[in-house]
C-alpha cells in the first residue's frame, strides 16, 4: 500500500458524520491557523472536562473535534463520547477498557497498559493529533500534496506510531519523545517551519512531558538514576516501582498533576 492509501486508511477509519452539529471537523480544515487553534481550545475542553467533572473523555481524534465560525469567533465541539469514562464512579472494568483511539495517536500510557485511563491520556493524544496534522496536513488536499513531493516509498518516524504491536509503537514514541532534542528532530523537524501547529505542539509537549518533577518518558534502570547527580530526583526515581527492570518517570507525572495541567494550559495560545 502507498502512503497516500495508508494515510487515506488510517483518517477513513476514524470518520464521523457530523449531524448534530453544524460544523466541520478538524481533519478538513481550511487553514492550519484554524486547526492550531481548535486543537488547543480542544486542550482545554478535556482538561475542563476532568478538573471540573472527573470525565476523561478517550476518544481523541481529528474527527471528533469540530469547529465553526460564529460571528468571527471560532467555536469548538468535542464529539465522540462513546468511550468516555467518569472516573468519579467509574468500576474495575471501566478503568480498563480496551485502547479506544488509534495506535498513532494513543497515549504511551494506553498503549502499555491495555488502556487503562489516566488523566493524561487525552492531552498526550492531542499532542499525537497537532503532530499528525503538521506533517501529513489538515485536509485531503494538503495531504495529497505533501505526499506528491515525497520520494518512492518514504519512511518518515512518525510513520511507525502506526506499525507493529501496541508495545513496539509505544517504544517507538517513548524514542521520538524522550528529550526535546529527540522530539524535534524525529517529529518537528519534518513540519513546515512556518506552520502554527509547530510552536504549538512543541510547547505542548514541553509543558507534558518535560515539567519539572516529571523527569521525560525514558525507561531508567538504577544504573542510569545512579548517574543522577541530584540526590532529590534520584530518590523520588528511585521509589517507583521497578518493572521488567526498569522504572517508569511518567508515574511520576501524578504527583504534580495540578500543576502540569497549568503548566499545559499556560502553554496555549491566548486567543
Amino acid at each position: 500500500m502507498g502512503v497516500q492509501g495508508w494515510l487515506d486508511g488510517h483518517f477513513r477509519a476514524h470518520k464521523r458524520i457530523l449531524i448534530e452539529y453544524p460544523g466541520e471537523a478538524v481533519s478538513e480544515a481550511d487553514n492550519e491557523q484554524t486547526a492550531a487553534l481548535a486543537i488547543a481550545r480542544a486542550m482545554v475542553i478535556v482538561l475542563a472536562l476532568y478538573t471540573r467533572m472527573n470525565i476523561l473523555h478517550r476518544g481523541i481524534d481529528a474527527n471528533n473535534i469540530t469547529y465553526l465560525m460564529v460571528g468571527g469567533r471560532l467555536q469548538i465541539k468535542l464529539l465522540g463520547f462513546n468511550n468516555s469514562i467518569d472516573m468519579a464512579i467509574a468500576d474495575e472494568r471501566q478503568l480498563r477498557p480496551e485502547i479506544a483511539v488509534s495506535p498513532a495517536l494513543a497515549s504511551i500510557n494506553s498503549l502499555e497498559n491495555r488502556g487503562a485511563p489516566t488523566p493524561l491520556d487525552d492531552p498526550e493524544s492531542l499532542v499525537n493529533l497537532g503532530s499528525w496534522l503538521g506533517i501529513f496536513g489538515i485536509n485531503k488536499a494538503e495531504r495529497a500534496a505533501y505526499i506528491a513531493g515525497l520520494p518512492k516509498n518514504p519512511h518518515l518516524p512518525i510513520m511507525d506510531w502506526n506499525r507493529g504491536t501496541t508495545a513496539d509503537i509505544a517504544g517507538r514514541k517513548r524514542d521520538h519523545l524522550a528529550t526535546l532534542e529527540a522530539f524535534d528532530t524525529k517529529i518537528l523537524l519534518y513540519m513546515r517551519e512556518n506552520s502554527p501547529l509547530r510552536p504549538l505542539v512543541e510547547n505542548m509537549y514541553i509543558a507534558l512531558f518535560l515539567h519539572p518533577g516529571c523527569y521525560g518518558v525514558t525507561l531508567l534502570t538504577d544504573n542510569s538514576i545512579a548517574r543522577i547527580e541530584d540526590g532529590n530526583i534520584r530518590a523520588a526515581l528511585l521509589a517507583i516501582p521497578v518493572i521488567n527492570g526498569t522504572r517508569n518517570p511518567l508515574i511520576l507525572r501524578h504527583a504534580v498533576l495540578v500543576a502540569l495541567i497549568a503548566n499545559i494550559l499556560g502553554s496555549l495560545p491566548q486567543h
